[in-house]
């Protein structure tokens, strides 16, 4: 049995993409959370990438894995449209990266399906790297004391709450189906759609 997000709960629930950069929060990050200069500009003017050079033109179909998904694939477009994470656009964006549906089985047996845009030959190539190692479970003994307790918080659609600047929604770009329309990103992990029929 597959299951979508949508069939998850993720129709009903209340993420309103860019709504941490709502004035009435800036006040927050500033008094209580004494955020630096860096978060207080992404706050104001949203994520920019860190490229190493500007993205050119550049376009390439979906991956295979999302033959024979086109109604999820939809389903999940409206659903971010909806939740403000996407938006029409009357151009072509700069970079249309292909979409790539992931599916993970659960314990149940359920299968369930991640939409995702594959930015691995073309924009995730232009990115500054920045050295990053994760804590080895060696590592993460050597600070964990008798009585701690450790636990997982999952911020349902988290990448949605962060807008990206406005002057990088471009190089985001994704296609999806049954529209006719484009649509650009709002939130980190989303991007530009241009629909085809």
């Amino acid at each position: 049995m597959e299951v979508s997000e949508h069939e998850a709960g993720m129709e009903g629930n209340s993420v309103v993409s860019g709504r941490i950069h709502q004035q009435e929060f800036r006040q927050f990050w500033v008094d209580r959370l004494e955020a630096d200069s860096w978060t207080l500009e992404v706050l104001q003017e949203g994520y920019s990438p860190p490229w190493q050079r500007k993205p050119g033109p550049y376009q390439e179909a979906n991956n295979a894995s999302v033959r024979g998904e086109e109604v999820f694939v939809w389903e999940t477009v409206k659903t971010w449209q909806r939740q403000g994470a996407v938006e029409a656009v009357a151009v072509h964006p700069t970079c249309v990266s292909p979409l790539s549906v992931a599916k993970a089985v659960k314990a149940d047996g359920r299968i369930k399906k991640r939409l995702c845009l594959d930015g691995s030959r073309h924009i995730n190539l232009l990115l500054e790297r920045e050295p990053f190692r994760m804590t080895t479970v060696a590592g993460a003994a050597e600070i964990i004391e008798p009585g701690d307790f450790q636990f997982c918080y999952d911020l349902d659609s988290a990448y949605f709450h962060v807008l990206i600047a406005e002057k990088d929604r471009d190089f985001l770009g994704f296609q999806a189906a049954q529209s006719g329309g484009l649509v650009c990103p709002k939130g980190v992990v989303e991007g530009c759609v241009e629909e085809r029929h």
